[in-house]
């Protein structure tokens, strides 16, 4: 009877919850960029030019991001793919010593293909953190996704994603215009 009246209290706090949560939507005004998400995100200062857009969102319970720049590139001929991912790696593994890379694999992403890099920060504001850098570049755009969630020591090198992250990606548009 206990476990009836607890499970009927969880369910009831959840709809709750969850009606109280209010649907937002970001768009670019110049790329097929929307964005869904509820208020229980923050909205990190945006930008969204011709040259340059960046959108980002964070939970400030813990720090989880999901963080979106679309930039200019330079032709492939200029710069190489793996010269690119090669600095990008430099650039996150230099902040800290104890920083790493996990993985590194192509993957597709809303049905594009991305270069993914899967790292494990150490931060003085969030702790341990679990972070995918996700590069999609065609020598026109660059679109990077970062995902960041924190972790405890055991969950560094499991497949743990909250869900709360995946349904935001739900929520997310990226196509070419």
């Amino acid at each position: 009877m206990k476990i009836i009246i607890i499970l009927l209290c969880v369910t009831i706090m959840n709809c709750c919850i969850s009606q109280n949560t209010k649907q937002q939507i970001w768009k670019s005004q110049f790329y097929n960029l929307n964005v869904k998400y509820d208020s229980l995100w923050s909205l990190i200062p945006s930008l969204d030019t011709k040259e340059k857009t960046l959108f980002g969102l964070i939970d400030k319970k813990d720090g989880k991001s999901y963080i979106i720049k679309i930039v200019n590139d330079v032709p492939k001929s200029q710069l190489s793919d793996s010269t690119y991912f090669q600095a990008t790696k430099d650039m996150m593994l230099k902040e800290n010593q104890k920083n790493m890379l996990l993985e590194e694999k192509d993957t597709l992403i809303h049905g594009k293909k991305f270069h993914s890099m899967e790292f494990i920060l150490y931060t003085s504001k969030w702790g341990l953190l679990k972070q995918y850098g996700l590069i999609s570049r065609d020598g026109n755009k660059i679109i990077s996704i970062q995902i960041s969630f924190p972790v405890n020591e055991d969950q560094k090198t499991t497949t743990y994603f909250p869900e709360s992250l995946i349904e935001l990606d739900k929520g997310i548009t990226i196509e070419e215009k």
